[in-house]
């Protein structure tokens, strides 16, 4: 994982080419938004502490807009008016350990994926989609590099091992149900990322669903080996969402368009100097160039980080959600059109 100082000092220097064009979308806002009624609000006194969670192991996300943001200082520039301190926090446990820390109160925002975002509201948390950080998380299935499995058919009945309530548990769902299994036709192990490896590569699993560029990393060391990935499956592919407690929000709407606005000076940096941002992930995280041109194939990191929460993500975020409901992984309904609420975005490229 790459933390924000290590890729400050890696991007610091980098061509700039960034634009302030703003591409504003011809969607119509939402009435009488928080986000718009905050410019005309009385000045407030600064926030004490926004605090943003991320999944990480120690360190900050790799490839998030937000890590962008932090590194060339946008985050900074943007929030200081407003707030007298921030922190991104990373939490090894992903998606569902930032489900926890906002039901107790200890996040005002999280950027994580989609599943576990859908998961928190249908149980009654009251978040809003404001932003996206990410719009193509991808994970693969990963066998040991000796196993002779050549299919996700073959994986009935077998030990198979990713994060419950991730991102990856829905492609585990999803590839299973591409091949008329369930998850009761497996012997499923809950395990983070780092066990998740460490069992692939002692072959004390079958197989497991990790990120992409993770699954890369065992294939070009030669301790795993992919089986199926997304590049096939777009449909596999997951969000990172940008998502606030709704009160927090409402609130303090002001603070909410400000790091809206740090993440899209960031897309425009990465759209200008896609080349560099891959250059410095691979440098501080260790992966390759390679994987990174992987996951994000043509350099267009524009295409896939665009923070816009548009009718497109609302889409994505109902097909997410109804797997949730058709697989019994929630029971309740989320109204997703009421759910996103774009108009701090639009307030941000004002």
């Amino acid at each position: 994982m790459v933390s924000a100082a290590m890729l400050g000092s890696l991007l610091a220097g980098c061509g700039g080419g960034e634009s302030e064009s703003q591409g504003a979308s011809t969607e119509p806002s939402k009435e009488a938004s928080p986000a718009v009624a905050a410019s005309a609000a009385p000045q407030k006194a600064k926030y004490k502490k926004l605090r943003v969670g991320f999944p990480g192991s120690g360190q900050a996300a790799i490839g998030d807009l937000s890590q962008i943001a932090e590194a060339k200082g946008y985050l900074k520039e943007e929030l200081a008016p407003l707030v007298e301190a921030y922190e991104l926090i990373p939490f090894s446990g992903s998606g569902p350990a930032i489900n926890e820390a906002f039901a107790t109160g200890e996040l005002e925002i999280g950027i994580y994926g989609d599943t576990p975002n859908v998961t928190l509201k249908s149980k009654g948390i009251d978040t809003t989609v404001v932003g996206i950080g990410n719009a193509a998380l991808d994970a693969a299935f990963v066998i040991p590099a000796d196993s002779k499995i050549t299919s996700i058919s073959e994986l009935k009945g077998k030990k198979v091992a990713t994060g419950k309530g991730t991102f990856m548990h829905r492609t585990l769902g999803e590839g299973l149900a591409s091949e008329g299994l369930k998850q009761s036709d497996i012997q499923f192990f809950q395990m983070n990322t780092t066990e998740a490896q460490n069992a692939i590569q002692a072959n004390q699993i079958d197989a497991t669903v990790i990120t992409t560029t993770i699954a890369l990393k065992l294939e070009e060391t030669k301790t795993g080996k992919i089986l199926v990935d997304g590049s096939k499956h777009p449909e596999w592919k997951g969000l990172n969402v940008m998502a606030a407690k709704t009160d927090f929000a409402k609130a303090n709407p002001e603070i909410v368009t400000a790091y809206l606005k740090a993440l899209h000076r960031a897309w425009e940096y990465a759209k200008a100097n896609p080349k560099e941002v891959k250059e410095a992930w691979a440098k501080a995280s260790g992966y390759s160039v390679a994987s990174f041109d992987y996951q994000y194939p043509d350099n267009k990191l524009g295409e896939f980080f665009n923070p816009d929460p548009s009718s497109e993500i609302v889409k994505r975020l109902e097909y997410t959600k109804n797997f949730l409901l058709e697989n019994e992984l929630i029971t309740k309904d989320v109204d997703v059109a009421k759910w996103v609420d774009r108009s701090y975005y639009e307030a941000a490229l004002k």
